[in-house]
């Protein structure tokens, strides 16, 4: 997955302590071993404007599909890297007469392409692409109610039908999802606002069935906030529409389906009280609660999950940060009944920021998560981590460009024979990053 979107756009995460002396001693270059978490290979696309990479997805054979833009020209950047690090193909795009086309999220279609969406001049962008790097369809969906909407997540269900959803940044919050066919035929498209102010989408998910689940954050007309989930099944009807929180703050921002039920994660702010607490929720697939879980961290402020993720057997662990004297990531595994197996934190010891934009769980059921710690002297840097299946701390390695006022941010991360993470870095010039991590 892609980072959070809608009404929270840049937020944290982590867990097990470890010293500043660890990040920095790091190797900043490719490794010469195979160490877990030593850096394979580091790739930057710098073309004449800002560059960005957004999303990673792996590819058939090895290798990866990234997703991001440029802003000169204003133009999509889609591309496949093999596993050495060889960039196959590079393809841009720029709609008729756009002066707008941005990519936020990507997925594998299941017949070895890629499916990217975005922006293109305020209605959503969906793109296919071939393995070999063609350009199948390109369509655009623009909501008739609203003059700026953003597609912000990809996902495509056993049958390889495409779900885009995402919303709109004008006006009244309307959470928007769209279906197509394979081949970009539009089946149907449905909207949700929840009245008062509206509702925003953070995160969606796709089960077996063909069922879709949109989260994300509903604001009453007080402007109070609370976590909303939305379910469409097959066809486009609305089955249940569930609200969690109704206090001064609340939000959801990560979802995971799986067999046992669907999870949702964010924050909670209990009553009278001025700090955010982190929570999962789970449902049935019918839209009944089953549970809700909060973490009583040492945090003193907005303190929250970012990221779920399922795990073989029926965990889920969940992914964010914890606010003490510095800002510290969080990262909690739970049984399908609520149990909480374990729960660590990372801590740099510097009282600086830690902070986590995506997770993942790889084929032995390893945790990745990748985001950015403030380095003492480097500024914000790319940070990726591992955890084990029992919560032993495995490893943690910064990516720090050349230069005390470099700004390196990770966006997302995936696993296929080695840890993917991709971002962005800003020095002399902004560049779009692909980092390889061994496992």
């Amino acid at each position: 997955m892609s980072g959070r979107h809608g009404l929270s756009s840049f937020l944290a995460l982590g867990a097990a302590t470890i010293v500043a002396a660890t990040l920095a001693a790091s190797s900043l270059a490719p490794a010469a071993h195979a160490d877990p978490g030593s850096l394979a290979w580091s790739k930057v696309y710098d073309g004449p404007g800002e560059d960005e990479f957004r999303a990673v997805v792996p590819a058939p054979k090895g290798g990866v599909f990234v997703a991001g833009d440029s802003s000169s020209p204003v133009s999509t950047l889609v591309a496949r890297y093999s596993a050495a690090g060889n960039r196959a193909w590079l393809r841009a795009y720029t709609g008729p007469g756009s002066s707008r086309d941005l990519l936020f999220d990507a997925a594998a279609d299941g017949r070895g392409g890629l499916l990217a969406v975005g922006d293109q001049d305020n209605a959503f962008l969906v793109l296919r692409y071939t393995a070999r790097g063609k350009r199948s369809w390109a369509r655009t969906y623009d909501y008739p109610r609203s003059s700026a909407e953003e597609a912000y997540h990809v996902a495509v269900d056993a049958a390889g039908n495409v779900y885009v959803s995402g919303g709109t940044q004008a006006g009244t919050g309307t959470m928007i999802l769209v279906k197509y066919s394979p081949k970009g035929v539009r089946r149907w498209a449905r909207h949700y606002s929840g009245g008062g102010m509206g509702s925003w989408v953070n995160d969606m998910a796709v089960d077996r069935a063909g069922d879709a689940y949109l989260t994300g954050q509903h604001l009453d007309a007080a402007g109070r906030s609370e976590g909303v989930t939305v379910k469409f099944d097959a066809a486009g009807h609305r089955r249940w529409v569930r609200f969690y929180g109704r206090s001064e703050s609340d939000s959801a921002l990560g979802i995971v389906a799986t067999r046992g039920g669907l999870y949702v994660a964010g924050y909670t702010q209990p009553t009278a009280s001025p700090y955010t607490l982190p929570v999962v929720i789970k449902y049935s697939a019918t839209g009944a609660l089953k549970w809700s879980r909060t973490h009583a961290a040492a945090g003193t402020g907005q303190d929250s999950y970012y990221e779920i993720v399922a795990l073989p057997g029926g965990d889920v662990v969940a992914a964010g940060s914890s606010t003490g004297l510095s800002v510290d990531a969080l990262v909690v595994r739970l049984s399908p009944r609520g149990g909480t197996r374990w729960a660590k934190t990372l801590d740099d010891a510097l009282g600086r920021l830690d902070t986590v934009h995506d997770v993942v769980a790889g084929p032995s059921g390893t945790i990745y998560a990748t985001g950015a710690t403030d380095g003492a002297t480097t500024g914000l840097d790319a940070l990726t981590l591992s955890y084990g299946r029992a919560g032993d701390f495995r490893w943690a390695t910064p990516y720090v460009n050349q230069g005390a006022n470099d700004q390196q941010r990770a966006m997302a991360i995936t696993v296929n024979g080695g840890v993917y993470v991709v971002g962005s870095q800003a020095g002399a010039t902004f560049g779009a990053v692909l980092l390889k991590y061994v496992p």
